[in-house]
């Protein structure tokens, strides 16, 4: 998420990591089991511009995921 690029996900609609991936607009959502889906979806990726999902991707690891964050986010819950 944070380097820049775009993550295909397959991922069951109604699943925690669909939700999240959807409401951040941080990668390109696939129906698990579905090759022809994961083609598509791939060759769109590379056709297409994904700045927006790159920047939102990036904005999410700094976010939540970065080790401070996650301390921060540690600390207040332990008070």
């Amino acid at each position: 998420l944070a380097v820049g690029g775009v993550a295909i996900i397959t991922a069951n609609e109604g699943s925690s990591l669909f939700d999240v991936v959807k409401m951040h607009n941080m990668g390109v959502l696939v129906e698990p089991e579905n090759p022809a889906a994961f083609v598509n979806a791939l060759d769109e990726t590379l056709r297409g511009s994904q700045v927006i999902i790159n920047r939102n991707a990036r904005l999410y690891a700094e976010r939540y995921l970065s080790i401070d964050e996650i301390f921060r986010s540690f600390k207040v819950h332990m008070q």
